[in-house]
C-alpha cells in the first residue's frame, strides 16, 4: 500500500498539468519534466485521494505490525520482539524514501498552488521589492508573479529571511522561467527531506525497531512525500533544522542556531524549541546559551529582512484557515450567536488552549511510560521456570 501510494503520487507528476499540478511556464526542454497529457480532473483527484487513502492505512498497518513500545517491553519480562523478517530492512525503506522524494524534484509539484508564491516572493526580492510589503499583483505582467493563484494574489509574505532567501536564489538562477525557478526551489525542498531522513537514520542505527519505525514515519512516509515533497511546502526546511537541533543539543551553542534558522524560516517552527527548553530546564548556563543563539539567528534575519517583515505575521495570525476545525467552530458560533463577529479572538484563546491540553496530556503519557520502564512489574513463577529452562539450555524452552 505504502508502495502504490507512492507510485500514484509520483503519476500524478508525470501527468503533468491537471488539476492537482499548476501549469509552469518556461522553455520545454529545462526541468521539471512531465508528459504533459493534460489529464481529466476526475482522474488525478482520484489518484490523489487513493494514494492518501492507500498511504493511511498501509502506514498504519505497518506501524502497528512494527509495534515494541516500552510498555510492551515492561509488561513482558522476556526478551525485547524484533521486527517482524517479512518487512523490508530501514536501510531499503530509507533508499526508497530518498530515491522517490529526489524523483519527484524533477516532476511539477502537485497538491498545492503554495509554490507558486515562493517563486513570486523571491522574484520580487530579485526586482528590488519587499515581498513582506507587496503580492503578486503589484508585479502585472511578469511571468513568474501572474502564475500566483487567487485568493493569494495581494498577499505578502508570511515566511521568515531564511525562506525568502532561499527563494530569491531559486528566482536568481530561473530568471524569466517559472518552471527553472520551481526546480531550483524542488532541489532544496527534496535536499532538506532527504538530509532528515539520513539524519533520522543515523541517530536511531543502533536500535533496529527504532530505525525501522522512524524510517516508516518520516523518509517512507507516503504521506509526507505527497505533502511536503510533492507538495513543495516551505514546512520541509523548517523542520529539517528543527531536527538537526534536536540532535544537535549537546552542543547548546549550535543547537540553538539551528533552531533560529527554524524560527527564521517559518515562525511557527518555534514550537519546537519548547521540547529543549523543558529538557534543559534543570540546567539554566545550557539553556541560557541556547536560546541566545537562536534568538541572535532571528534577530539578525529579520533585522536583515526589516521589520515588515513582522506585519504579516501578526495580521494572518488571526486568519482561520478553511482546512482547519476552527473554521467549523467559527461557523457554528456564527449561526447561533450571529455573523457580527469572526469570532477570530475567541478561537485564539481556544487554540492556545488546546495545544496546553495536548501538551499536558504529551507529559503525562511521557511520564507515565519512564515510571513504567524505570519499575516493569515482577516476573510471574511461570516466567521465572520459563527463563530459567532459557538459560539452562541456551536456547527458548
Amino acid at each position: 500500500m505504502i508502495g502504490a501510494s507512492v507510485l500514484l503520487t509520483i503519476a500524478i507528476g508525470v501527468l503533468g498539468p491537471s488539476a492537482m499540478v499548476p501549469a509552469l511556464s518556461g522553455p520545454a526542454w529545462q526541468p521539471p519534466y512531465s508528459l504533459d497529457v493534460h489529464p481529466s480532473p476526475y482522474l488525478v483527484i482520484a489518484l490523489a485521494a487513493t494514494a492518501l487513502v492507500l498511504g493511511g492505512v498501509g502506514l498504519l498497518t505497518a506501524l502497528i505490525v512494527t509495534r515494541t513500545p516500552a510498555t510492551t517491553e515492561a509488561r513482558s519480562p522476556g526478551p525485547v520482539p524484533r521486527a517482524p523478517r517479512a518487512l523490508p530492512s530501514p536501510r531499503a525503506l530509507v533508499l526508497i524514501g530518498c530515491v522517490a522524494a529526489a524523483i519527484l524534484a524533477f516532476l511539477p509539484p502537485s497538491g498545492s498552488g503554495d509554490h507558486l508564491n515562493y517563486a513570486a516572493y523571491g522574484r520580487m526580492l530579485t526586482l528590488g521589492l519587499s515581498p513582506y510589503t507587496h503580492g503578486a499583483v503589484d508585479l502585472p505582467g511578469d511571468p513568474i508573479a501572474d502564475a500566483v493563484e487567487d485568493p493569494w494574489r495581494e498577499e505578502p509574505s508570511v515566511y521568515g529571511p531564511v525562506a525568502t532567501a532561499l527563494q530569491a536564489v531559486a528566482s536568481w538562477v530561473g530568471g524569466d522561467s517559472l518552471r527553472l525557478t520551481m526546480f531550483v526551489l524542488a532541489l532544496f525542498n527534496a535536499a532538506a527531506f532527504i538530509a532528515t531522513g539520513l539524519l533520522v537514520d543515523r541517530f536511531t542505527r543502533h536500535d533496529p525497531a527504532r530505525r525501522l519505525r522512524a524510517a516508516l514515519l518520516w523518509t517512507a512516509n507516503p504521506l509526507l512525500l505527497y505533502h511536503l515533497v510533492a507538495g513543495m511546502h516551505v514546512d520541509t526546511l523548517a523542520i529539517a533544522c528543527m531536527v538537526a537541533a534536536l540532535l544537535a543539543r549537546n552542543r547548546p551553542a549550535g543547537s540553538g542556531v539551528l533552531l533560529g534558522l527554524g524560527v527564521a524560516t517559518k515562525l511557527n517552527a518555534g514550537l519546537v524549541a519548547l521540547g529543549p527548553a523543558w529538557e534543559l530546564r534543570r540546567r539554566p548556563a545550557r539553556l541560557a546559551l541556547m536560546a541566545a543563539c537562536a534568538l541572535a539567528v532571528v534577530v539578525i534575519g529579520y533585522a536583515i529582512a526589516g521589520p515588515e517583515a513582522i506585519t504579516p505575521v501578526t495580521r494572518t495570525s488571526k486568519a482561520i484557515s478553511h482546512a482547519s476545525f476552527w473554521k467549523l467552530v467559527q461557523g457554528w458560533l456564527q449561526s447561533i450567536v450571529g455573523t457580527g463577529s469572526a469570532y477570530r479572538g475567541e478561537i485564539q484563546v481556544g487554540s492556545l488552549l488546546v495545544l496546553a491540553l495536548i501538551a499536558w496530556s504529551l507529559l503525562r503519557l511521557a511520564s507515565r511510560s519512564r515510571r513504567t520502564t524505570r519499575h516493569p512489574p515482577p516476573a510471574t513463577p511461570v516466567h521465572r521456570a520459563h527463563m530459567a529452562a532459557h538459560d539452562a539450555s541456551g536456547r527458548p524452552a
